[in-house]
Order: C-alpha cells, then structure tokens, then sequence
C-alpha cells in the first residue's frame, strides 16, 4: 500500500513539474524605481510578468517613499497587452488605490519603430 502511494506521489509531483514549467515558462518578472527631483520621493512598482502566446498580463504593486522616509502604499494594477505583430500591440489596464478601490482604467495601442 505504501508503495502504491509513493508511486502516486512521485507520478504527481513529476507531472505536475513538467506541466508547471511548461505553463510556467512565460514567467518572469520586472520593477521600476523612480526619483521625483520636484517632490522629493521615490516611486516603485513591481510585479510578474505572464506571458502565455501573444498575450501578456502583468499585475503591479505600486508604492513610495517620501523624504521622511515613510513607506506608502499606493495602490494595485493589472495590464494585459495583445501583440499584434512586432510592431503594434494593443493593451488594457485597471489601477485601484491604495484602498483597493477602483481608480482608473486605459486601453490603447503601441507602436514599436
């Protein structure tokens, strides 16, 4: 019985690795770190990218830190770019604030020259 299990686990766990890093294989990861010379703060977001075929989606976490050096959460985000060829993409995105309410949302097209 015990083998049986084992056996099971092991067909598990070594199948769901193989589906994980095929399905995982478009996952990466970016993040931007800005200074404000105006006001004084650092702006930062970060997030993974997902990349599955011509479809990009990157969720972000948007934060800063003022020159009191106090740590603030800025809200969330979520992107999803369709490239149509090389050169055009057309994307969606949706910002909440840092109360995770609804704040804003884009659509638009991007040219690569």
């Amino acid at each position: 019985m015990k083998t049986i299990l084992l056996a099971t686990a092991a067909t598990f766990v070594l199948s769901s690795s193989a589906f994980a890093e095929g399905l995982l294989g478009g996952l990466g990861g970016s993040a931007q770190v800005e200074y404000s010379v105006e006001n004084s703060t650092f702006s930062m977001e970060a997030g993974p990218d997902l990349s599955m075929g011509s479809v990009m989606i990157s969720p972000r976490v948007y934060s800063s830190i003022d020159s009191n050096q106090t740590i603030g959460f800025d809200g969330v985000g979520v992107e999803a770019v369709y490239g149509i060829n090389r050169n055009m993409s057309v994307y969606g995105a949706v910002q909440a604030n840092g109360d995770i309410e609804y704040e804003d949302a884009q659509v638009g097209v991007r040219f690569n020259f």
